[in-house]
């Protein structure tokens, strides 16, 4: 289905989600979801960049969580590989128990970013180090339009075991901690 621009069949949030609403604020603490008038629009379904409301109001999804940003809502290729997944292992507890994958994916994404800096000499470290310094500008480039909001952070680890913390835009990094 092609990507559709916004349509509205109700005044937002419409009287599905407010009921909706009314519902959830008896039984979920007022820290977890924020609940008024105006707000939640309890989401339905969704397709690409598009998101369906209760009340079949139709939105352009801009908030780019968890990935959909990237590939869309219902994305068939990842639907499939969810549906691979969960029909071996839904839940490993990956830091208790993990699952091969998650090596598998740890080993791909050093190899693509810190692993072809790692190393023990001190020519490596220099490497290493410049390979940083060029990430944080990248980074920095990238993030002039992110909020700086200090919840909102990443956590970046490099092959040496050091770990970053990106914070904002304006100070994207801080040393956290060295293993």
């Amino acid at each position: 289905m092609p990507d559709l621009l916004p349509s509205s069949k109700t005044r937002i949030p419409g009287p599905k989600s407010r009921a909706l609403a009314r519902q959830l604020h008896r039984y979920e603490s007022r820290n977890i979801t924020h609940v008024s008038d105006r707000w939640p629009v309890f989401w339905q379904r969704a397709s690409g960049a598009n998101v369906w409301d209760v009340d079949g109001n139709r939105y352009v999804d801009l908030t780019a969580a968890f990935g959909v940003a990237g590939v869309g809502h219902n994305n068939a290729r990842v639907v499939a590989a969810l549906k691979a997944q969960a029909a071996r292992l839904l839940h490993a507890m990956g830091d208790v128990h993990p699952n091969e994958l998650k090596l598998k994916l740890a080993r791909e994404l050093v190899g693509l970013t810190f692993g072809r800096w790692s190393g023990g000499d001190s020519s490596n470290r220099r490497v290493r180090a410049r390979g940083l310094q060029r990430l944080r500008r990248y980074l920095r480039r990238r993030m002039t339009n992110a909020p700086s909001n200090p919840a909102t952070t990443s956590m970046i680890v490099d092959g040496s075991g050091m770990t970053f913390k990106v914070i904002s835009p304006a100070n994207a990094f801080t040393k956290k901690s060295t293993c």
